[in-house]
């Protein structure tokens, strides 16, 4: 169900509407959002530690 829903138009505008950006790419399946998470934690982190906060 929410595969579908990410994938209605009406939704994608509405969402754009607000900044947002609807993934309906391959990041939805479970292994890859594994790895996207992972990748955005290692991209991020230095950032936060330069902030002096730390990832939870």
């Amino acid at each position: 169900m929410l595969k579908m829903s990410l994938k209605d138009p009406e939704f994608q505008k509405r969402q754009a509407d607000l900044g947002a950006v609807v993934v309906t790419d391959e990041r939805t399946g479970r292994e890859a959002h594994r790895r996207f998470m992972t990748q955005e934690m290692q991209r991020w982190k230095p950032v936060l530690a330069a902030a002096g906060e730390t990832l939870d």
